[in-house]
């Protein structure tokens, strides 16, 4: 029998790709008749916005230790059996080990773990419990992070139980017609953007670091960088020390992406590590190029040449010479924009997401 009550669970107290992802999908379902509910940290966006859209929601004090909170994980077991869920689907590792735990004791048929981190799974003996004992399926946001998940232990979990599932766009989101940008750009100037987390992993170092070579280049330019995290004020005093501070616009987090992406020219990703990067995906359906470093996934996205260019990973001299390229020749960038839409609705959209996932819900790929 087809699987038609799911839990998505997210413990994620900010947001990003993975709570888009958790939120689209948990609607898209809804929308289609399946019974679904969600569980997410009490006043996380993700608690508010599936509230809002008035999906049954759980909002729970979640933290990495309260798989150790026995009186929790019964009550996570108890709201699974009330709404007979048979499928359950965990964001972050620290879900696994609650989420996954409450599960199996609950009986629930797909216990599903989608990881979006292109980082390996440490070899430890709670997680061969959980990914050869408790988990029936785990979803990989690209193929990378699949070989990833495999690193430490080729034996961890069957690679038959691995489904790679890219992040997916939904296109009548992203309008091509212009609307109202964020900044006017000025005359015979090329406007950069980058949005996400203000944290290590995302690099932002590195787009200073660019837009210091760029000033000296003599380019006309600006930087837009969108988000908030634990690093702003270093980034912004880190932006002032290479004389560059009149070059970029901190943005912070933006409820709307569209105002951003009609304001900038390229994307600039210089992430240390990436999944299947929304960001990226959502640049290319509002037909912008992406230049990014040569790291983890994101050859699985950016077709070098084709709707943006990879460079060597840390290698801003070689990103500003692709940064040239593109200033000169706006034909290309609408070249390059187009084939970066054109990729979307080809291989990400969110309705073929959402199919995938409910043939592997159900065994039937």
């Amino acid at each position: 029998m087809a699987t038609q009550r799911i839990c998505f669970f997210n413990s994620n107290p900010a947001w990003g790709g993975g709570e888009k992802w958790h939120f689209q999908h948990a609607l898209l379902l809804e929308k289609k008749g399946f019974h679904v509910i969600g569980i997410a940290n009490r006043d996380s966006p993700l608690a508010r916005k599936w509230a809002d859209h008035r999906l049954p929601t759980y909002p729970l004090h979640l933290s990495n230790l309260s798989f150790l909170n026995l009186p929790k994980v019964l009550r996570v077991r108890r709201i699974l059996r009330q709404h007979r869920i048979e499928a359950v689907i965990l964001n972050l590792s620290a879900d696994l080990k609650l989420g996954g735990i409450a599960a199996w004791a609950g009986g629930v048929k797909h216990i599903i773990y989608r990881r979006g981190q292109a980082l390996p799974v440490r070899n430890t003996a709670m997680n061969r419990f959980l990914f050869r004992k408790v988990l029936t399926h785990v979803i990989a946001n690209s193929e990378e992070i699949k070989q990833k998940i495999l690193t430490n232990n080729r034996h961890l979990v069957s690679g038959k139980k691995i489904h790679v599932l890219y992040n997916a766009i939904d296109l009548d989101t992203c309008p091509i017609a212009p609307a109202c940008p964020l900044y006017p750009k000025n005359a015979g100037e090329i406007v950069l953007g980058n949005a996400g987390r203000l944290v290590s992993q995302k690099g932002q170092r590195y787009l200073i670091e660019l837009a210091q070579r760029l000033k000296l280049e003599g380019v006309r330019f600006k930087l837009l960088i969108a988000g908030e995290g634990p690093l702003a004020a270093e980034l912004a005093a880190y932006a002032r020390q290479l004389d560059v501070g009149d070059c970029i616009l901190f943005l912070g987090f933006l409820s709307e992406i569209k105002p951003f992406m009609d304001s900038i020219d390229v994307f600039v990703l210089t992430s240390l590590h990436e999944g299947s990067s929304n960001i990226v995906l959502e640049a290319m359906a509002f037909q912008k190029p992406v230049v990014a470093f040569d790291i983890s996934s994101n050859a699985e996205l950016v077709e070098n040449g084709r709707n943006g260019y990879l460079v060597d990973f840390a290698n801003v001299s070689h990103m500003a010479a692709k940064i040239h390229t593109l200033r000169r020749n706006e034909g290309l960038r609408k070249d390059m924009g187009q084939t970066g839409r054109d990729h979307v609705a080809q291989r990400h959209s969110i309705q073929g997401s959402v199919a995938h996932l409910i043939q592997i819900m159900n065994d039937t790929i």
